[in-house]
C-alpha cells in the first residue's frame, strides 16, 4: 500500500501540470536565432534558463546580448507549443497553441500574409518550435536546416539543429480548411442561439409588442378615470436656448374604464387626432414619389438593337430606385414633425411649437377628434343584436 501511495505521489510530482517554457530570439549575422526552454516550474525559472542557454550558445557575444530587453522577440508559454517563423526581411512571427501543428500553421499564416505577392510564402522559414507540459508535439521528428552565427559584437558562429520538421504546405492548407469549418460551425451555433433568444424574448413580450403595433402603446388602465370622455388642456410657454418663445399645450384624455376597454376593442388607439401641415406635406410628397417610381419607364432608342433595350431597362431601374429613395427620405423627414393619435392623448401628450397658430390648430383638431371618438363609441355599442324599427313619414 505504501508503494502504491508513493508511486502515485511521484507520478503527480513528475507531471507537467504547471509546466512553463520560454522562447528567446536574437538577431545574428545570418538572420534570427532562438533558444527555447521547456517544463520549468515557474515562468521566472524558464526565463533564467533561457538566458543561460543563450549565454552558453554565444559565450563571446557580450553580457547584455542574451537579456530579454535586447531580444528581437520572446514569449512565455505554459502547457502549450510555440513556433517562430521569419520572412525575407527577418521579421519574426510567433504563435502559441495547444498543438505543435496548430502553432506552426498560425505562425506560418502570419508570415505568409506579410510576404510580398510575387514571393507569397516562399521566403518564410521556421526558426523555433518547442512544446512543454501538455502541449502536443509533432508525431515524427527529423533534423532541420542549421542556423548560423551572431551579428552582435563578433560572436562565434554556432550551428543549431531542431528536432521537428517543417510541415508541408498541403498539411497547413488542410489545417486551415478544417479550422475554417470549425469557425463556421461556431458562428452558426451562435447565430442559432441568438435567434432562439430573440424568439423567446418576443414570445415573452408578445402582449407589449402587440399593444405597440396595433394599439399604439395604449395603457392598460388610467391613473384617474373620468365620468365620460373629457379632454384636459394645460397651456404652457417657455424660452428656448436662443431666446425664442415656445408655446405648448399638455393634453390628457380622460374616460371611463369601459370606454378604455372599448377603445382597445375597436382598435382606435392609432387613429390620428392631429397631423401638422408639414407632416402632411411630407407624406404627400412620399406618396407622389412612390407613384412616380411605379410609373417610371424608359423606351429604347432602337427597339431592334439588343443593347438599346438593355440600356432602356437599366435607365428604368435607376429611375425607380431614385424615386423610391426620395420617397423613403420624405417618410423619414415626416417623423420629425408633429403627429398626435388617440393612444398618445390617453397617455398624455405634449405639443410644442414656436408657431402659435399651429398650437391653436392642434387644440381645435384634438377637440374635434374627441367629439368624434365619443360619438363612435356610442354608435358602436348600439350594434348589440337589438332590433330597430324605421317608419317612413
Amino acid at each position: 500500500m505504501r508503494r502504491i501511495i508513493l508511486a502515485t505521489v511521484i507520478t503527480f510530482i513528475t507531471t507537467h501540470a504547471f509546466a512553463y517554457g520560454t522562447v528567446l530570439c536574437h538577431s545574428i549575422a545570418t538572420g534570427i536565432d532562438c533558444v527555447t526552454v521547456e517544463n520549468a516550474l515557474r515562468a521566472s525559472d524558464s526565463a533564467i534558463a533561457a538566458n543561460q542557454a543563450c549565454k552558453a550558445r554565444y559565450p563571446t557575444a557580450g553580457e547584455d546580448f542574451c537579456n530579454i530587453s535586447s531580444s528581437v522577440i520572446w514569449q512565455h508559454f505554459q502547457n502549450a507549443c510555440v513556433a517562430v517563423f521569419t520572412n525575407s526581411q527577418q521579421q519574426p512571427f510567433l504563435a502559441v497553441e495547444q498543438a505543435a501543428l496548430n502553432a506552426i500553421a498560425t505562425a506560418l499564416t502570419r508570415c505568409i500574409s506579410s510576404s510580398r505577392e510575387e514571393r507569397r510564402g516562399s521566403d518564410c522559414k521556421r526558426v523555433a518550435l518547442a512544446c512543454d507540459g501538455n502541449g502536443i508535439p509533432l508525431i515524427s521528428s527529423a533534423p532541420a536546416p542549421a542556423v548560423a552565427a551572431v551579428a552582435k559584437p563578433a560572436p562565434i558562429a554556432i550551428e543549431t539543429t531542431s528536432s521537428q520538421p517543417s510541415p508541408s504546405f498541403n498539411t497547413i492548407a488542410q489545417y486551415q480548411f478544417s479550422d475554417l469549418l470549425d469557425l463556421t460551425a461556431v458562428r452558426s451555433g451562435i447565430s442559432f442561439g441568438i435567434g432562439i433568444i430573440i424568439a423567446l424574448l418576443a414570445f415573452a413580450k408578445r402582449a407589449a409588442i402587440i399593444n405597440f403595433l396595433i394599439h399604439g402603446n395604449l395603457p392598460p388602465k388610467l391613473p384617474v378615470y373620468g365620468e365620460d370622455i373629457q379632454c384636459l388642456f394645460k397651456r404652457t410657454q417657455r424660452i428656448n436656448w436662443y431666446g425664442r418663445v415656445v408655446f405648448g399645450i399638455v393634453v390628457n384624455l380622460a374616460m371611463t374604464h369601459q370606454q378604455l376597454i372599448d377603445l382597445r376593442k375597436y382598435w382606435l388607439g392609432r387613429v390620428i387626432a392631429f397631423d401638422s401641415l408639414r407632416r402632411q406635406r411630407q407624406n404627400q410628397l412620399a406618396t407622389m414619389h412612390m407613384q412616380l417610381a411605379a410609373k417610371a419607364k424608359s423606351d429604347a432608342h432602337d427597339k431592334k438593337k439588343f443593347w438599346s433595350r438593355r440600356w432602356a431597362t437599366l435607365r428604368s431601374l435607376f429611375k425607380k430606385l431614385f424615386w423610391v429613395i426620395i420617397a423613403l427620405f420624405n417618410l423619414v423627414m415626416a417623423l420629425f414633425f408633429i403627429r398626435v393619435n388617440i393612444a398618445r392623448l390617453v397617455r398624455g401628450a405634449i405639443v410644442e411649437s414656436k408657431d402659435l397658430t399651429l398650437i391653436l390648430q392642434a387644440k381645435e383638431a384634438i377637440e374635434e377628434s374627441t367629439t368624434y371618438l365619443k360619438e363612435y363609441l356610442i354608435t358602436a355599442n348600439t350594434f348589440d343584436g337589438g332590433d330597430e324599427i324605421y317608419e317612413p313619414k
